[in-house]
């Protein structure tokens, strides 16, 4: 339905349906104009790569709101991503996407996040960074386009490692301010006690007390004594991950059979589970499993592929993590990708 036809309904006047239709235009583009006013992405970085070294790349965001925002960077085949400055983001590289998520922006209008890139053998050529800043005021999904930056990768030519083009965008770490130093204590000298005679004590016949020696973890009054292994609780639970020196993924969750969970997070180091309930809202109990070099976050533990479905539409519409997906585990073992039913 176009707005001439939604306003001929309530404005029955021609001409006065055309001034409303200019005024609600002006206001249309106007608001999108201030939109993309609100947020800008500079990226930074060397225009040539040496295959096998580590190089830094720097993204300089602008910007004037604070809210649920992430920064996506599609990296090229054969180039592996590493976490540099988040600046209080979750860092993730999955897919060939590199992915900066904040449930609050800083509070700095300006700030700078990076991220390590290292080429392959077969990474040789020019290639072309793009990347998008995802902002979301009440759900309401707003994108606007980092800034391009193309580079060469190649075998031979000098070291980049330690170099840093983008040093310039960055913001300086301020030195520690100087220790206090302490004023001198004066210590008043404390005359000796005097010491007193004490009298000599007299000795006391000690009654013969019952033998308490331990035999085999027992008393002489047949008492039995815990050892300190037998006391102690197993606090791992049925989803603790436990070593599988045959599995490819390095360990394998303690589960026999087939069950289904919604995975909602993947990170190259290990994070305390208590942000998926404070930043995102994930109310469920979160099992981690080290798999394939990644720590992989999961809720959930059902029968059939359908039930999981569920809970993953229902985590992706209560909570901030959209990118749900089910997975399939069979006696402990991540089956990639899940089955059907």
């Amino acid at each position: 339905m176009t707005i001439t036809n939604l306003l001929s309904g309530f404005v029955p006047n021609r001409n006065v349906r055309k001034l409303y239709r200019a005024v609600i235009l002006c206001a249309f583009v106007f608001f999108n104009l201030n939109l993309m006013a609100q947020i800008s992405v500079n990226l930074c970085g060397p225009q040539k790569v040496k295959v096998g070294e580590k190089v830094k790349f720097t993204a300089a965001v602008k910007k004037s709101v604070s809210g649920f925002a992430k920064l996506e960077y599609e990296i090229p085949k054969g180039f592996v991503a590493e976490a540099g400055d988040t600046k209080g983001s979750v860092f993730t590289f999955q897919y060939k996407i590199a992915k900066f998520l904040w449930t609050s922006l800083p509070a700095e209008e300006s700030f700078t996040v990076s991220f390590y890139l290292t080429a392959s053998e077969e990474a040789v050529g020019d290639y072309v960074l793009d990347g998008t800043m995802h902002y979301s005021p009440g759900g309401v999904v707003f994108k606007y386009p980092s800034s391009s930056l193309s580079f060469n990768s190649s075998v031979e030519g000098d070291s980049l490692a330690d170099k840093n083009p983008c040093a310039h965008l960055e913001t300086p770490t301020p030195a520690p301010a100087p220790a206090p130093t302490p004023e001198p204590v004066i210590v008043e000298p404390v005359p000796a006690p005097i010491a007193e005679p004490v009298p000599a004590p007299i000795a006391e016949p000690v009654p013969s007390t019952p033998n308490t020696a331990m035999d085999n973890g027992k008393t002489s009054t047949g008492i039995t004594i815990a050892s300190e292994e037998e006391s102690n609780d197993d606090n791992e639970g049925p989803w603790a991950a436990k070593p599988n020196p045959s599995s490819s993924g390095g360990s394998k969750l303690n589960v026999k059979g087939r069950v289904f969970l919604v995975q909602i997070m993947a990170t190259s180091t290990k994070k305390d589970v208590s942000i998926f309930k404070d930043q995102f809202g994930v109310q469920d109990e979160i099992i981690v499993h080290e798999h394939e070099g990644k720590f992989k976050y999961m809720v959930g533990n059902f029968s059939s592929r359908s039930q999981a479905s569920k809970k993953r539409e229902e985590l992706k519409s209560n909570t901030k993590l959209p990118e749900a997906f089910v997975v399939e585990y069979l006696d402990g073992v991540r089956i990639n990708p899940a089955s059907k039913d």
